[in-house]
Formats: structure tokens, C-alpha cells, sequence
């Protein structure tokens, strides 16, 4: 069945068909993306960063030249430094958040392309209604046409704003993954948090300056 003899259907028929294909080309993808938006406002875990710098702090503190001195000449700190462990736990906890904005960006970016999908049918079917009506004898189905029109106006401005929308979200949420991102590098990786790992690369500057 051809575009036009689908549109002559559509304008001759109840207006609940076309409302029901209305609905079918951008409901969902709508809902969806306004779903998406009324999330909050991010709020950064402050207590989450201040623990990490202050933790951070006090392992440069007790772990600095003198320590490693202190290790290489008597021994002394060979037992696990609990700030360690703390930095272990803090930044699995700084990763998880990290990630969790990572996924929320990426339903951003398939709201954005759904939407940009629905917005491509409704101009499809306008232009449809649009090339129609030139052909139409009747008044009644003439008024029908500019109603349904007018419509589908409605809804792509209403895409449109929810376009922006996100796209005001995405750039938001750049910014806050690179907040992330620089905490993330303040922390040692993982396998160099590790006791054994540190306790060996002291042994082995040890070994070196002897």
C-alpha cells in the first residue's frame, strides 16, 4: 500500500487512527526521554571526595621519605597501612559512581537517537498530509488535513525541546565525568595499593641504595 492511498485512508477514516499512529511514531521515545530527564540534578558525594583527599594525605604523610628510611634501616612499617585498604574500598566506591554516570550518558545518547528517529516519521507523514491536500476536493477532509498537521506540529516542537534538553544533559554530564575522572587519578591503581606490592617496591629501592 503506497504513502498516498495510506494518507487518503487516514483522512477518511476515524480520528482515532490517525491519533493511534500519532501515538505509535513518538509515545514511547517521548516518555522515555522525559523519563530520563526528571532525574535530579547531580550532587556530587563531597563526603565521598573529601574522604579520599584526606585519606590520600595521610598516606603521602606517613609514607614518605622518612618512612621509607625507616623501613630500609630498621625495618620499621613492614605492617599493612590501613590507609590503603580505606583507598581501596573509597575508590570502588568512586568507580562505581563513575560508572553509574558513564550508563546514564549513554541512555542519554539512545534517547537522543530515538528521538531523532520519531522526528523523521512525523515530518514524513506531515510532508505526506502536506502533498495530499492539494488533491483534496472535499472541505471536510481539507480541515481534517490542517488539523492533523497541526498536530504533528505540536509534537515535533515538542521533540525538538526535548532534543535541546538533552543535549543541555549531555554536556553537563562531560563535565562531571571529568570531575570523576581527576579524582580517579589521584588514586593509585589497585594493584599498587596492594601491601605486598608496596612492601616490595620499598624492599627493592632499598636493595638498591644499599
Amino acid at each position: 500500500m503506497s504513502m498516498r492511498i495510506n494518507i487518503e485512508n487516514i483522512l477518511k477514516s476515524h480520528k482515532s487512527v490517525f491519533e493511534d499512529i500519532l501515538r505509535k511514531l513518538q509515545a514511547q521515545s517521548v516518555f522515555n526521554a522525559q523519563r530520563a530527564l526528571e532525574r535530579q540534578d547531580h550532587q556530587f558525594d563531597h563526603i565521598l571526595f573529601d574522604a579520599i583527599n584526606v585519606t590520600l594525605q595521610k598516606l603521602h604523610q606517613e609514607e614518605n621519605f622518612i618512612s621509607r628510611l625507616l623501613y630500609r634501616s630498621f625495618g620499621i612499617g613492614k605492617k599493612r597501612n590501613k590507609r590503603r585498604e580505606q583507598l581501596i574500598i573509597l575508590g570502588s566506591e568512586l568507580k562505581s559512581q563513575w560508572m553509574h554516570e558513564q550508563h546514564y550518558q549513554q541512555h542519554i545518547q539512545q534517547h537522543q537517537h530515538s528521538l531523532e528517529g520519531s522526528l523523521k516519521n512525523l515530518r514524513r507523514l506531515r510532508k505526506a498530509l502536506k502533498d495530499k491536500i492539494t488533491f483534496i476536493t472535499s472541505s471536510l477532509l481539507q480541515d481534517r488535513c490542517h488539523h492533523y498537521m497541526q498536530q504533528i506540529d505540536v509534537k515535533i516542537t515538542e521533540i525538538i525541546a526535548l532534543q535541546k534538553a538533552l543535549e543541555k544533559r549531555e554536556i553537563e554530564l562531560k563535565e562531571i565525568l571529568k570531575i570523576y575522572e581527576k579524582q580517579l587519578k589521584k588514586i593509585p591503581r589497585y594493584h599498587e595499593l596492594q601491601e605486598e606490592t608496596y612492601l616490595g617496591m620499598l624492599g627493592s629501592k632499598a636493595a638498591s641504595a644499599a
